[in-house]
């Protein structure tokens, strides 16, 4: 993603809300055992930076094994010149 920390964010605030889910499941006052909600707000961040770490490396990945099968089979994916404007757009010849 482009915001920075944002697994991080949404997985930290799932726990929150998953501590607070269960009180109100539970018919108790929403914050009690805030213990419960500063640990799973904790643990959801920590899992929010393992999960993004994964998401870049496999991104990484991804990135390395095309770039390898582009240099590996060049006669796929020949030199293109680079196109004018005046080749993209037709001519106009505007009627008064």
């Amino acid at each position: 993603m482009s915001v920075p920390y944002f697994d991080q964010i949404v997985l930290g605030a799932g726990g929150f809300l998953y501590a607070f889910g269960t009180n109100w499941i539970n018919k108790k006052p929403p914050l009690t055992g805030v213990y419960r909600h500063i640990a799973y707000a904790v643990l959801g961040f920590v899992a929010g930076k393992y999960l993004a770490e994964y998401r870049i490396k496999k991104k990484h990945e991804k990135m390395v094994f095309i770039e390898d099968y582009v240099e590996s089979h060049p006669e796929h994916f020949p030199e293109s010149t680079p196109l004018k404007w005046k080749d993209v757009f037709q001519t106009w010849h505007p009627t008064r």
